[in-house]
């Protein structure tokens, strides 16, 4: 028993991200791009006189391309400020975010800028550092996050 449908509507189904073909959406119903299917060859035969829907706009994917692209940025960004490094008196320090909000909790608690603490290298070696120091190193770590922040922003 060989049943012709009839074909109403046909939307392509493509890769968003390479804009390949994969198949077609038929009335609803997913037919892959394979040849001796039977769908696969009634969709070709109304390929002949019509014109599919698009899978999507070309404004659907510039959004798409724009969002993927948005969050490979961010963990890159995201990477650079884990690896803040700065170098005070010739001593590297880490600058990443946890860093920061421990310099800065130290920087309240101290009492006056001569009072010292101890202050762990990245080296591992315990550097005394004072208030006015720690404030020197923050502003550094600070200064390279707002700047790896906005480098590079896919627009």
């Amino acid at each position: 028993m060989n049943t012709q449908i009839t074909i109403k509507s046909v939307k392509e189904i493509r890769d968003i991200e390479t804009d390949t073909l994969t198949g077609y959406l038929v009335d609803g119903m997913q037919v892959p791009l394979a040849e001796g299917n039977r769908h696969y060859n009634e969709v070709q035969e109304w390929l002949k006189d019509n014109t599919p829907e698009p899978a999507y706009t070309q404004e659907e994917r510039n959004a798409y391309l724009l969002k993927q692209s948005i969050t490979a940025w961010k963990q890159t960004r995201q990477q650079k400020v884990e690896n803040i490094e700065v170098t005070y008196n010739n001593v590297v320090y880490q600058g990443d975010e946890t860093s920061q909000t421990r310099m800065t909790k130290a920087i309240t608690a101290l009492p006056d800028d001569s009072m010292t603490i101890d202050w762990i290298a990245k080296d591992n070696s315990v550097q005394s550092l004072t208030r006015v120091d720690l404030k020197a190193i923050l502003l550094d770590a600070g200064t390279q996050q707002s700047k790896i922040w906005n480098e590079g922003r896919p627009e």
